[in-house]
């Protein structure tokens, strides 16, 4: 199946097109603390982009956050998208896997 589009891609948001204002802080209650994430505004200038045609040995990299004011991109947005069906005779596309990792890295 490699070479294959599927049907919920993988998307991140070019991060030279979102502002910190697009960013919603929410917060996360649990039984013994509260986390917080953030949610994305929507906002026409977003210029989304995904990989199409991803192979099963390739990643995908991406920082969501970075405490260095002085870079040019500290937040990335991702999420994922409904991909419409090529024609209507073609088969279902298969399903999306993925794999999270997250790395705090301190210098």
């Amino acid at each position: 199946m490699l070479g294959l589009w599927c049907k919920r891609p993988f998307a991140v948001i070019d991060a030279g097109s979102i502002s910190e204002d697009d960013f919603i802080p929410i917060d996360l209650v649990y039984t013994d603390r509260v986390g917080q994430i953030y949610m994305v505004r929507d906002n026409p200038k977003h210029r989304w982009l995904y990989l199409s045609e991803m192979q099963h040995a390739e990643v995908m990299l991406l920082k969501c956050f970075d405490s260095d004011l002085n870079v040019p991109a500290r937040f990335t947005a991702h999420s994922a998208f409904e991909l419409p069906a090529q024609s209507t005779d073609a088969e279902p596309l298969p399903g999306r896997q993925s794999i999270e990792v997250r790395t705090l890295v301190f210098y």
